[in-house]
């Protein structure tokens, strides 16, 4: 009779008990699993089963116990309690950097957001007037409160400005604004500043709001080699027709030359003298 020498029968059962100091058994159990049980009564597994299908309860990995990978339910895993998130699985938490929140393609552009009353993150919807194109949101139909003013145009001189001219018509030019484009309802305010200007001596000097190549106006009339010092102002409000209208301040004399006033600013130096275009809302 031949003698099987490269196989050791064993009789699946129930765990044994636990073994004697110093020693360790293996043993098979009803499920076809090896198992081994050491002197602690700690038992082990040894195998995953026959086949192309191996099983495990847990995997100990690079570790006795610290690293415990064990199968929560069918297709997740967990590692020492804590869930593996995967596709299709589980929702990251916030806490671990994802939006705890199940979400689904909107199927347009939104915002995503932390609903506070709803302890969420969802996707928020533009109100009224909003709009998401691509990467921008654009605001529309809202409006600037009645009497506001929006500054337009604003353009400087910084250097005085001699005027020998002595008609209206030939007035020297002190600044001209960029052209505006009106609308003929919307009402405007042209605002002049100088830091001083001076009349030749015995004659006036007068200042002349122009709208192109035509005076709309005398704003101002300084005499008799009068000095005006600190700010020389005006403001002048009105409507322009539906066209492009370029203003300007000029000014003549009546013989001799006189100075409108504007510097570069800083120490010791007037600032810059200009001419302002403000929008009235109403």
């Amino acid at each position: 009779m031949a003698t099987e020498t490269t196989k050791i029968p064993f009789v699946e059962g129930s765990a044994p008990a636990t073994p004697a100091a110093n020693r360790s058994v293996i043993y098979v159990k009803t499920d076809g699993l090896f198992y081994s049980k050491d002197d602690a009564g700690v038992e082990t597994l040894m195998s995953g089963g026959g086949g192309a299908n191996p099983q495990f309860t847990t995997i100990e990995l690079g570790h006795a116990s610290d690293t415990t990978i064990a199968r929560a339910s069918a297709g997740n895993l967990t590692v020492e309690g804590n869930a593996l998130y995967r596709a299709g699985g589980t929702d990251v938490a916030l806490a671990d950097g994802g939006t705890g929140a199940s979400l689904t393609d909107p199927n347009a552009d939104r915002i995503m957001f932390w609903d506070d009353s709803a302890g969420a993150v969802t996707w928020l919807t533009p109100g009224t007037n909003l709009t998401i194109t691509t990467t921008t949101i654009d605001a529309a139909g809202g409006s600037t409160p009645s009497g506001t003013l929006v500054e337009v145009d604003y353009v400087e001189f910084t250097s005085g400005v001699t005027i020998t001219a002595t008609t209206e018509a030939t007035a020297n030019t002190v600044v001209t604004a960029n052209a505006l484009s009106a609308d003929g309802s919307t009402k405007y305010a042209i605002e002049f500043y100088a830091e001083y200007v001076l009349a030749p001596s015995s004659v006036s000097i007068f200042l002349c709001l122009y709208d192109g190549s035509s005076s709309i106006g005398i704003v101002g009339q300084i005499g008799n080699g009068v000095l005006v010092i600190g700010p020389m102002m005006f403001v002048r409000r009105l409507t322009p027709s539906n066209a492009s209208h370029t203003y300007s301040v000029r000014a003549y004399v009546g013989s001799g030359s006189g100075t409108v006033n504007g510097g570069a600013g800083g120490s010791g130096n007037p600032i810059p003298g200009y001419i302002r275009i403000v929008k009235i809302t109403s």
